[in-house]
Order: structure tokens, then C-alpha cells, then sequence
């Protein structure tokens, strides 16, 4: 299988063919086992090593594949790592160590919730090589006092309104 043409398709229909191989070579293992005569024992357990053989080289050829075609370590880009789309979608693009693109696509909820985790996480990190949370966070600046020339609706006090 070549990695920059092979398909997922073709990749399934590899890993259909590797499993159907594994499974015909158990089989004649063991009806090896239960044979009737000792040629058709040889018989058998001849077909299960052809078997295992098929599966043994389906298996290193797979492998090489999949190690080709998917990334192992990846680094963040350096520009702009992380996008909003237009769809309400965000994108993390990074890079693999064969500089191949990676994309990953979170929706709104998704990003928000490893947000948070990545936060917690973060600070734990921080914590445990002995580094104060508060040193690593930029500085709060003091904002500007709330005033109002304009005095607001009065309160909504729930419960009935009904005084009996």
C-alpha cells in the first residue's frame, strides 16, 4: 500500500482482508486438532502456517501504512494555531514531524470544555514544578468605575404579587 494514495476504503478492505486471514488460519488449527487421519492433520495445519504467513506479512504491510499515512508527534503552528470559522466551528492547526498539516475541528460546546480542562490542567502543571499560578497569568488592570447618570428599572421581586 502506498500512504499518500491509499484510501480509507482501501485501508478497511487491508485490515477486512488481515482479519479473514487470521481467522481461516485459527480455523485450520484447529480442525488440525480434530482430524481424522494424520494427512488431513498435515493438511490442515499446513493451510493454518500458510495462513499465519499471510497474516504475519498483511500485518507488517499494514503497519508501515498506517505509520506512513498518520502523524505521530505534532507541534502547534506558530501563526495563529487557533481559528474561528465562519460555521461557528474552531479549528486547531498544527504540524506533524514530516511538517504534513493537521486540522483538528471542534464545535463551540467541544472548545469551551477543553478550554476549561486545558486551564485546570495547566495550572496543575504549574503547581507541581513549583511555579505560582498567578506568576505565569498577566496582570489584571484596574478598570474604569461603573457610572450612570441614568438610575435603572427598579428590582423584580418574585413571588405573587397578589398580597391576600
Amino acid at each position: 500500500m502506498n500512504p499518500t494514495t491509499t484510501t480509507a476504503e482501501a485501508m478497511l478492505a487491508a485490515i477486512w482482508q488481515l482479519c479473514d486471514a487470521y481467522a481461516k488460519g485459527e480455523v485450520n488449527r484447529v480442525l488440525a486438532g480434530h482430524a481424522a487421519t494424520d494427512n488431513e492433520a498435515k493438511h490442515l495445519v499446513a493451510q493454518a502456517e500458510y495462513w499465519e504467513q499471510a497474516v504475519q506479512a498483511g500485518y507488517q504491510s499494514l503497519a508501515a501504512t498506517v505509520r506512513e499515512a498518520l502523524p505521530g508527534d505534532a507541534r502547534p503552528e506558530p501563526f495563529l494555531p487557533v481559528r474561528a470559522t465562519n460555521g461557528g466551528h474552531i479549528e486547531v492547526h498544527a504540524r506533524d514531524t514530516t511538517a504534513r498539516p493537521l486540522v483538528i475541528a471542534f464545535t463551540g460546546a467541544q472548545a469551551l470544555t477543553i478550554g476549561a480542562h486545558l486551564t485546570a490542567l495547566g495550572a496543575v502543571a504549574l503547581d507541581r514544578v513549583g511555579a505560582k499560578v498567578d506568576a505565569a497569568l498577566p496582570a489584571i488592570t484596574e478598570a474604569v468605575p461603573f457610572t450612570s447618570t441614568h438610575p435603572g428599572p427598579p428590582p423584580v421581586i418574585p413571588g405573587p404579587t397578589d398580597p391576600r
